[in-house]
């Protein structure tokens, strides 16, 4: 008796470690919003008038980002994580565009904030470009790692 009680602890043990253990891909809506995973490395900011322009050489340390396929938004400040939130796409109205658009939506784990939301668009193949959705706030240029 007490090896199948043994058994049968060891068997719900295994089942809650492989289930809490796996986290679930995000799914990207379109081939635009899949070309946001990756890494990559703050180039520079601009904003509204008033804002200087922001780079690595005026703010004294290096910023980058990752989107993971599980839906994690990293931020590095100089190599180390500063802040991990998860990430989703979300159609909403953006400021920037006439009708709705796919924005990223972060929620903060730790105090359960949800942040603001960027509108995003490709430069070309390595430059991203993420707009807080604002008036006169920053606009942030990164380019893959």
């Amino acid at each position: 008796m007490k090896t199948l009680n043994h058994f049968f602890i060891t068997i719900v043990l295994l089942t809650g470690i492989i289930f809490t253990g796996c986290e679930k891909d995000i799914e990207a809506p379109n081939d635009e919003c899949s070309k946001l995973i990756g890494e990559w490395e703050w180039s520079y900011s601009t904003a509204g008038f008033g804002f200087p322009i922001k780079t690595p050489k005026t703010e004294d340390y290096n910023q980058s980002i990752k989107f993971d396929k599980n839906g994690k938004h990293y931020l590095f400040i100089d190599e180390e994580i500063s802040q991990v939130s998860q990430f989703f796409f979300k159609i909403s109205p953006s400021i920037y565009e006439t009708g709705n658009d796919y924005l990223i939506y972060y929620f903060n784990d730790k105090d359960y904030k949800k942040e603001i939301s960027h509108s995003f668009e490709f430069a070309d193949n390595r430059t991203l470009v993420l707009s807080e959705q604002c008036y006169d706030c920053y606009s942030h240029v990164y380019l893959r790692k």
